[in-house]
């Protein structure tokens, strides 16, 4: 088959962060069990610099709280994305796009980074797992929703308190 181009490119990927650390495992510690009990944390964040241009950061922790041993990962990077400037793409389908496919391709990236880095290590390589990338969209979504509704009830509640120190009483008599 023919691969068609798609209108939606990575045009360039840094990474931005990388920190691993590595405790030792106590005798008769079973890795592949280890490896697979890790907690991992993934944040992404998008950034717009003109209509067709966008910035994706994503973040990636593995193990962050260190509670178990072995490795203790964070991983940051930066994916340049680019729409073709000739489609008029509508906002939806370039959100789509940069939530489903970006945030995918620049976990795939980490993921690559991650596995080479650790590929020398004593415990061998780590390989972040398969993620769940819509249920990341839709936790990132209800965050941001959280984040919007307490924004809102903040402003209602500045408009609504007066500060009594910023009462002023004119008193009987003075001008």
């Amino acid at each position: 088959m023919i691969a068609k181009r798609s209108a939606f490119e990575l045009k360039e990927f840094f990474l931005l962060d990388l920190g691993l650390k590595f405790s030792h495992l106590q005798d008769g510690t079973e890795i592949p069990d280890l490896l697979d009990s890790y907690n991992i944390d993934i944040d992404y964040a998008i950034r717009g610099s003109e209509g067709y241009k966008y910035q994706l950061f994503v973040k990636v922790f593995v193990n962050f709280d260190e509670r178990l041993p072995g490795f203790s990962i964070n991983a940051e990077g930066v994916g340049f994305f680019e729409f073709d400037p000739g489609l008029n793409i509508p906002q939806s389908e370039k959100s789509a796009f940069l939530n489903f496919s970006g945030v995918s391709i620049c976990l795939n990236t980490l993921r690559g980074i991650i596995s080479n880095v650790t590929s020398n290590s004593a415990l061998g390589r780590y390989l972040l797992p398969s993620i769940d990338v819509n249920s990341l969209i839709e936790q990132k979504a209800n965050l941001l929703k959280g984040i919007k509704d307490n924004e809102s009830r903040a402003k209602r509640i500045k408009l609504e308190t007066i500060e009594p120190a910023k009462i002023s009483r004119k008193k009987k008599g003075n001008n």
